[in-house]
């Protein structure tokens, strides 16, 4: 599925798909994560955000009808970290390319003219 890989670049590159890489982690955090969360990088402690965009989880959120579609994550995290609050900074999590509106658009236009099968429910997963 389209929207899930992109959310797997996105974590992997730190932000840096989306053109807008997160901000580093403070010093005291990102000490504090070495020892609780050795290995796991930005925004991926428990994982729980991670695996709802990447995979289909409890979490994960997708809702299509003719006119509309919706993805994302129910984690209580996620607006937090993609809108930024208090002292926690912005780092955009769903962020969508030139590209992948393009391609996005191209799915769409397959699904309504009847095309090669790619249509909209192929971007959000639901085939």
């Amino acid at each position: 599925m389209y929207l899930r890989q992109a959310m797997v670049n996105q974590f992997a590159s730190e932000g840096g798909r989306g053109g807008s890489p997160w901000q580093r982690l403070s010093p005291e955090y990102e000490l504090e994560k070495t020892i609780t969360h050795p290995g796991m990088p930005i925004l991926r402690r428990d994982d729980v955000m991670f695996l709802s965009l990447t995979t289909e989880t409890e979490e994960s959120f997708i809702e299509s009808d003719p006119l509309s579609f919706a993805f994302g994550t129910r984690d209580f995290k996620a607006p937090i970290h993609h809108y930024g609050k208090g002292n926690m900074p912005v780092r955009e999590i769903l962020v969508l390319t030139d590209e992948d509106k393009r391609a996005i658009e191209r799915f769409i236009f397959d699904h309504v003219n009847g095309g090669a099968g790619l249509g909209l429910v192929s971007i959000i997963g639901l085939e």
